[in-house]
Formats: C-alpha cells, sequence, structure tokens
C-alpha cells in the first residue's frame, strides 16, 4: 500500500494492505481516509473492507472491478470505453492513465487491468503489477522466469504494441523522478522513466 497525503489534508489509499484497527488509527492520526483506490483486478482483496469500515471516503475501481463495492470507475466512460474523465470527488493532484493495452489470445481479454497514477507534487509515479522491482537477491529461477519468459512473451504477444507506446506515452510525460512500486523497494531518480521503459520495451 502507499498512501498520499493531499492538499486537503485528507488521505489517498493506493492498493490497500489488510485492514487493521492499529493501522487505520495510524493513518488516522495523520489524516481522514477520503480516497480508497484498487488499481488492478490482483490488488482487491483487501479494499472491500477498508471501505465497509470507511464508508465516508469515495472509493475507485479499475474498469474490469465495476459492479462491486466501489463508487467510481477510473479509466472508462460510461459506456465503458477509455476515458480519462476525472471521476466525482477525484483529487486535482494525483493524474491517472488507464492501460488497456494487453489482451489474451484466443478469449480476447486483458490478463490484467491497471491504472497508473502520479502525484504532481512529489512526481511520484505508483505501479501495480505492469513493472516490479524484485531485488537482487529475489531467486535466480523466479528472475530467468520473468526476465527471460514472460517479459518477452507479454511485450511480443499480450501487449498492443501502439497502444501500449501511446499509454506510457503519457507516462513518461508526467517527469517522474520517484517511482512507487507494489512489488519491491522505491525507486528514486531522473532516470526512472528510463528504467520503466527499458523494462517494458517501449521507447522512451
Amino acid at each position: 500500500m502507499a498512501v498520499v497525503k493531499l492538499k486537503s489534508g485528507g488521505l489517498w489509499l493506493h492498493s490497500p494492505v489488510e485492514y487493521s484497527p492499529e493501522l487505520a488509527a495510524a493513518l488516522t492520526s495523520i489524516g481522514p481516509i477520503t480516497h480508497i483506490v484498487t488499481p488492478n483486478t490482483e490488488h482487491q482483496k483487501y479494499a472491500p473492507e477498508w471501505i465497509s469500515k470507511i464508508p465516508e471516503a469515495a472509493s475507485y475501481c479499475c474498469p474490469s472491478l465495476q459492479g462491486g463495492v466501489w463508487e467510481y470507475v477510473i479509466g472508462v466512460d460510461e459506456n465503458g470505453v477509455y476515458s480519462d474523465k476525472i471521476p466525482p470527488k477525484w483529487p486535482s493532484e494525483i493524474e491517472f492513465v488507464y492501460v488497456d493495452a494487453e489482451s489474451l489470445p484466443i478469449i480476447n481479454r486483458p490478463f490484467f487491468n491497471e491504472v497508473i497514477f502520479f502525484h504532481s507534487g512529489s512526481k511520484t509515479l505508483f505501479v501495480t503489477d505492469l513493472w516490479w522491482n524484485y531485488s537482487d537477491g529475489a531467486p535466480i529461477l523466479w528472475k530467468l522466469a520473468m526476465d527471460r519468459v514472460y517479459r518477452p512473451v507479454y511485450n511480443r504477444i499480450l501487449a498492443d504494441r501502439p497502444l501500449l507506446e501511446k499509454r506510457m506515452d503519457k507516462v513518461f510525460s508526467w517527469g517522474s523522478t520517484y517511482i512507487a512500486p507494489c512489488h519491491g523497494e522505491p525507486i528514486e531518480g531522473d532516470d526512472v522513466n528510463n528504467l520503466l521503459g527499458k523494462h517494458l520495451g517501449v521507447t522512451v
């Protein structure tokens, strides 16, 4: 989970971890929780409990989760078509792009849906499963599987290359200097766009 303290003083929660009264109390000591965000289909396990415990917070989800406990869907319009229309109550300092640039062959549906976010005040990029930063100490078989098997398959088969390039152009335009991934340690520096592009195989 990542947390942003907004200009309003409220907290924006990204990809909530398991709820506990102690964690909720620690967060609310910083500011009221006003936004709960579920960024993709794989990181939605704990969000419903946060939403039920904090009903006053606005809750948002990626497109393929619409119709559940969430109030608003990010990245599509009322017809389910790609859109960067700002949802109600959305904080002005958080930008986003819905990455709808992949599908599984034959069944023609996304392997996963993901919305990437950018906090303009800190120049922080929030990514979920589109980009991982696993450590040098990760098991060698895991690294081989991700680098030599999954990444080429994603880039050459699952991804719609022209559309992925288009979506990532917006991500690169933000000029992020800090990446807050859900998997692995954060990365800071002026070259984070290059690191992100190298992993995805897209041009920065």
